[in-house]
């Protein structure tokens, strides 16, 4: 019995830590709003001054965004109670809750990364130094989080 409980404390901590790595470093309530993360990063874009052309492709980027973001975020809701119920089952299914995870994670990470690379090459030569000076100064905070 005691090896079944520690088998399932193990499991429920992966998959808290993969949840808590799919969030990325921001504050929890970033997490939970889509709303705040958008005006969070549409502060960070006003910055960059948009040309009234990058402006639009700008828009349409974040409105795909958005769409997705709210998807996401819906789908891990429902990913997190379908993993709090199989884990609270009498006989958890490991390879089920496993399949969930790898389902259900990379997949959106992926699309998230196209969208910066997108915004990213609509920017001028002076927008990218101000985006890459930026993100390397956010990446050394991380890191000294983490450290």
């Amino acid at each position: 019995m005691k090896r079944k409980t520690i088998f399932l404390f193990v499991v429920a901590l992966v998959a808290l830590a993969v949840f808590a790595t799919s969030c990325g470093h921001h504050r929890p309530h970033f997490r939970r709003s889509t709303d705040v993360l958008l005006s969070r990063i549409d502060r960070r874009v006003k910055l960059l001054n948009l040309t009234e052309e990058q402006q639009v492709q700008y828009e349409e980027i974040r409105d795909r965004f958005e769409q997705d973001l709210r998807r996401d975020l819906a789908e891990l809701r429902d990913l997190r109670n379908h993993l709090s119920d199989e884990l609270n089952s009498q006989d958890p299914d490991m390879e089920k809750i496993t399949e969930m995870l790898k389902m259900s994670i990379p997949e959106s990470r992926n699309r998230y990364i196209d969208y910066f690379v997108e915004f990213y090459n609509i920017l001028d030569e002076e927008q990218k130094k101000k985006m890459t000076t930026h993100m390397n100064k956010r990446f050394r905070k991380i890191g000294r989080r983490t450290a």
